[in-house]
Order: structure tokens, then sequence, then C-alpha cells
């Protein structure tokens, strides 16, 4: 039961990313993710190189694959390109859609470079405390950074950027007592000996004590 719990939190924000969930909503009611923000803000990077360079297949690639599962998600709920569902038609257009549902966020916050950053670090610090299996600083880092955004653009936090919070706090916190509990076992193995050691000594230091008395009277 605690590693399924602990499974989930350490799953939770990153599977948040991948489905691009709002984190929150701009002044103009634009959703607020980070891959969308990465999209959008890397979309000339992604546009400028040539048709045939293996940079761009191989950037083109990594981008789809990374928003395949939340526009997957989106296209159920709510048609757009293919109705009824089909995944290579979601596959083929990708970027498009992505830019579609990210196109105003540039124009209604007015510090976007730290938005990126926060995303940028949200998603890789995700997917590293995922891989290995505890909190990154990265991941804190974005969080910080999107709540800084967050407060000075006066935008509130969705439900989904509670949860992811709320997730990775209560695994610094596991983390933290299963850290304490492994340092007072080693402490208490380490010192072990010492007291038996201190135990045996005990009875001849005794004697010999009593041995002196007896030769001083």
């Amino acid at each position: 039961m605690l590693l399924t719990a602990r499974a989930f939190r350490l799953f939770l924000p990153i599977f948040i990313i991948l489905m691009q969930s709002p984190l929150s909503y701009s002044t103009k009611g634009s959703a607020i993710s980070p891959l969308q923000v990465l999209v959008r803000y890397g979309k000339d990077e992604l546009l400028k190189k040539d048709e045939s360079g293996s940079e761009r297949r191989f950037l083109l690639l990594l981008a789809k694959a990374v928003l395949f599962p939340g526009n997957s998600a989106a296209e159920i709920l709510s048609p757009t390109i293919a109705s009824p569902f089909s995944a290579s038609t979601v596959w083929d257009h990708g970027l498009e859609l992505a830019f579609a549902r990210a196109d105003d966020v540039k124009l209604s916050i007015s510090q976007p470079e730290i938005l990126v950053a926060a995303s940028w670090c949200f998603f890789v610090g995700s997917l590293l405390t995922l891989l290995l299996r505890r909190v990154h600083v990265l991941l804190m880092f974005g969080i910080a950074l999107l709540c800084a955004t967050l407060f000075a653009e006066g935008l509130m936090p969705t439900i989904q950027f509670t949860l992811c919070v709320a997730a990775v706090m209560l695994e610094m916190i596991y983390r933290t007592a299963q850290q304490r509990q492994v340092s007072q076992t080693d402490l208490h193995a380490a010192t072990a000996p010492t007291m038996a050691e201190s135990g045996n000594d005990a009875p001849n230091g005794g004697a010999t004590t009593s041995d002196r008395k007896c030769k001083g009277d």
C-alpha cells in the first residue's frame, strides 16, 4: 500500500504535465499548461529548421511524442480534427493542436520568460523525479517559479496544480522521515557494540577497585 501511494506521488506531476492539464488560467481565459507554453514559445525554433534537416525531424518527433497523450485526451473529450477519434490524425497534427490551445498565452502574461523557465523546470524536474524516484530540485524550482508567476499576475492555481504540489510535499515528508529512521537505525547499530563492551568491562573494573581497597586496608 505504501509503495502504491509513493508511486502515485512520484507519477502524478509528470502525468499532469503530459496530459496538458491546466495549472492556471490567464486573464483572457486561456489554460496555462507547461507543455503548451514550451511548444508555443518554441514554435519558431521548430519551424525555422530546414525541412530535410535531421535535427528538425528529431525535434518534431520528440515534440509530437510528448504532446500525444494530452492531445489524444483532448480529442477524445472534445473532437476538433477527427471524429471518431483517430490516433494517426492526432499524431500528424500534434503541433497544430498544441499551438491552437496555447496561442494566446503569450499575449496575457507580462513576464513570459519566467513562465517559460518555470514550465521547463516543471517538466524536466517531473521527469527526473520519476526516473530517480525522489523529488528533484528542478521540480521544486519550477513550482516556486510558477507560484511566483501566478502571484505576480494575480492568477489562481487549479486543483491539478494544488494536487501536484501536495504530492511533492508529501513525498518530501516521507523521504525525510525515511532518512531519519535509517539514520537512527545506523546510530543504534553503531553504538550497540560500544555499549556491550562497556557492560562487559564493568564487573572487571569493579573487582579491581575492591581489590585496591582491601590492599589499602
